[in-house]
């Protein structure tokens, strides 16, 4: 059974649909057969003990000398039963272990006295009205009858479906009310009536029942549809007709003319009902809207991440083939042949890094349209939404720390979605969302707290300070591996307080030299950079000083 759902009926009629077949308790079978199917789907669950199963069919008195083999024929013959849903139906819905039956967990399941439950707590938690009164009545939709009514008798099943039919009638009495707010007087009857029926002495019904299925509507006119009245009572027609002689035809037609502006009413009335319905789709089709946004908006920011990681890897790629064809030229003499050839190469490799780069202007074109349009969107609702002050806006100067730290410091510059903080005698880099403002007097207290270096740390600075070298030689080296070189050798001047250093990487084709440059554009430390003296060595050498 893997195909379709079991659907369980046990609100009045007990029945058990799986495809196209179905079984009640309507069949010719055994009444102690449906009381033990109903059982074990009602606390399917757990396991029930054979003890229990034997006292629940027949107790102390009818208990037969051999009670466990009369259960085991009992259940053959539910299995039997249930095989006519399906062949395999009877030893898959229930198995036995441990000495137990239970009811088998992995078969898909619809149970219409759980749902119903579940749809009268989700009405009464809901918030809006329409809400309310949609799982209102998908509920009471449900409720064919009171819970097992040809076991009502049993006893185990006596408190279960007095607890239902409360239920059912207090949800009853909450629909009633909605129902006549809408003016779905018809719809309130009706369901009334079914009530009634289950519920004969609850007077709060029949209050609702005997409401009159007419407003009275100040202004405007009416008809009192006396000759259709008189007709309906059985007024013989020669009566009628006299009647209808002696008011005039203008009357006749006056009361035709009242129905059809009516009929007219009621028209604009339902056509008002669906423009609000389609007003209420409207507004969740811009709901979805936004969340798909906010949905392109992450993707978008992957894709960016992914492009920039995609852009990284080509660069180092581009390094690498570009010291390689510079090596293969040094080694081949500079041959003229060679060159060619690595220079073709080179404009291969070139052209393919170009197409990359077409491909990522694309996705940023996309990605800058999605952004235009957002942006849009936000302009408009900003042209009704009033200013709002927020507090968290960090600014220089500004007192901040790291959330969930207790080490502040002061905001010294900021740097797109980042901020240059002092902590102490120590600078930071840190990303604004990562922050947060605190008072004057805590700073005051984590400055102080900050002043203080332990003997270790400063030995350690100072002795680096003492080994530093204030150049550094990368000639030789691939791309990367200089810039890493470089990378670490200016993080370490910086932090020793060096006011210039010496980058050495030589003429060459001049590839390493402006890495190397673009890399100190990056640094906000660095306030210049440029070529050494020629006496000193002239283009092959960047002389960096910091601020």
């Amino acid at each position: 059974m893997v195909a379709d759902t079991l659907r369980v009926q046990m609100l009045g009629e007990f029945t058990l649909q799986y495809g196209c077949q179905e079984i009640s308790d309507n069949d010719n079978r055994s009444r102690k057969v449906w009381l033990l199917l109903a059982y074990m789907i009602y606390c399917r669950n757990r396991s029930v003990s054979q003890e229990d199963l034997v006292n629940l069919l027949w107790g102390e008195e009818e208990r037969s000398s051999n009670p466990l083999n009369a259960l085991k024929t009992m259940f053959h013959r539910v299995r039997t039963m249930l095989n006519q849903l399906d062949a395999s139906a009877g030893h898959t819905l229930i198995i036995r272990r441990d000495g137990s039956y239970a009811w088998n967990p992995d078969v898909e399941f619809f149970f219409d006295v759980e749902e119903f439950e579940a749809l009268c707590r989700a009405g009464a938690a809901a918030a809006e009205e329409d809400v309310r009164l949609e799982n209102y009545l998908q509920a009471l939709d449900l409720y064919q009858g009171d819970f097992l009514t040809k076991l009502s008798s049993e006893p185990w099943v006596v408190p279960i479906s007095a607890y239902f039919h409360n239920l059912y009638t207090q949800t009853v009495l909450e629909t009633l009310p909605l129902l006549e707010a809408q003016d779905r007087l018809t719809t309130a009857v009706s369901l009334c009536r079914k009530a009634v029926a289950l519920e004969p002495y609850n007077e709060t019904l029949y209050r609702h029942l005997m409401q009159p299925l007419f407003k009275l509507s100040i202004g405007n006119p009416g008809s009192s549809f006396a000759v259709e009245i008189a007709r309906k009572i059985g007024l013989p027609e020669d009566v009628i007709a006299d009647a209808s002689a002696n008011v005039g035809a203008d009357y006749i037609n006056m009361d035709k003319y009242l129905q059809d502006i009516v009929r007219d009413k009621r028209y604009w009335e339902s056509k008002r009902q669906n423009i609000r319905q389609q007003e209420k789709k409207l507004e969740d089709v811009t709901s979805r809207y936004e969340q798909d946004l906010e949905a392109v908006n992450k993707q978008r920011k992957e894709i960016i991440r992914e492009a920039k990681a995609e852009a990284q890897r080509i660069l180092a790629e581009a390094n690498a083939k570009i010291e390689n064809t510079v090596r293969e030229i040094k080694e081949a003499q500079a041959e003229k042949e060679q060159t060619k050839l690595a220079r073709k190469a080179l404009e291969e490799f070139k052209n393919s890094v170009m197409a990359t780069e077409e491909e990522d202007d694309k996705i940023a074109r996309k990605m800058a349209k999605l952004k235009e349009r957002n942006e849009r969107k936000k302009q408009k609702q900003k042209v009704t939404a009033q200013p709002i002050f927020n507090k968290e806006v960090i600014e220089v100067g500004d007192n901040v720390r790291l959330k969930g730290q207790v080490s502040a410091g002061t905001v010294m510059e900021l740097q797109g979605k980042q901020a240059v903080v002092a902590f102490g005698m120590i600078k930071s880099t840190v990303k604004l969302e990562q922050l947060e403002k605190v008072s004057k007097g805590q700073i005051k207290r984590e400055i102080q707290k900050s002043t203080f270096v332990s003997s270790q740390t400063t030995d350690n600075m100072h002795e680096k300070k003492i080994n530093f070298k204030q150049e550094i030689d990368v000639r030789g080296m691939r791309g990367d591996e200089a810039l890493q070189s470089v990378t670490y050798f200016i993080d370490d001047a910086i932090q020793v307080g060096a006011g210039k250093v010496r980058i050495l990487h030589g003429t060459g084709t001049g590839i390493l030299r402006q890495l190397i440059r673009d890399y100190l554009r990056t640094v906000p430390g660095v306030r210049r950079f440029q070529d050494e003296h020629v006496q000193f060595g002239g283009a092959g050498i960047t002389v960096v000083e910091f601020d």
